[in-house]
């Protein structure tokens, strides 16, 4: 049943971006929180992939993924505040959600390394998850939930 969901936000997302890709483009100059798949791959069979998270907002991407959506959940940026997010510089294992639901996407070993003390300068998060594809594209279409309205807003 996730799969099914996936696979329409994933269509959902590719027309959102087919209609405002100007737009988009124009944006991501104002907010450039990146992610990308650092480890492994796609066409690969890997145990674990490790998904890099870079940027200004890359924080708050973590907290959407890891506070569980409850029954009064608000889909704004005040509403993750009470997130505690892992100890910087140190490994913590934790349950990433969907924000838009309450079902669990995987357990992951988290990394937060903030900025500028980090090897890109910037604000990162590095998520070790399950290298199944299923996860890592589970993944990828969540973030880009998250990150797609900063991007459309600014």
């Amino acid at each position: 049943m996730l799969l099914n969901g996936v696979n329409y936000a994933f269509r959902t997302f590719n027309s959102v971006i087919r209609r405002s890709n100007k737009r988009m483009i124009a944006s991501m100059r104002q907010i450039d929180t990146v992610f990308a798949l650092s480890s492994g791959g796609m066409a690969v069979k890997t145990g674990v992939a490790v998904i890099r998270i870079s940027g200004p907002e890359s924080d708050y991407c973590l907290k959407r993924l890891l506070k569980k959506p409850n029954s009064n959940f608000k889909n704004d940026m005040n509403d993750v505040l009470d997130v505690n997010i892992p100890k910087p510089r140190y490994a913590s294992l934790r349950k990433l959600y969907c924000p838009t639901s309450s079902e669990a996407l995987d357990s992951a070993l988290i990394l937060y390394m903030p900025g500028p003390k980090s090897f890109t300068g910037e604000d990162v998060v590095e998520l070790h998850i399950h290298g199944s594809r299923a996860e890592i594209s589970i993944l990828f279409l969540t973030t880009n939930a998250i990150l797609l309205p900063l991007l459309l807003l600014s």
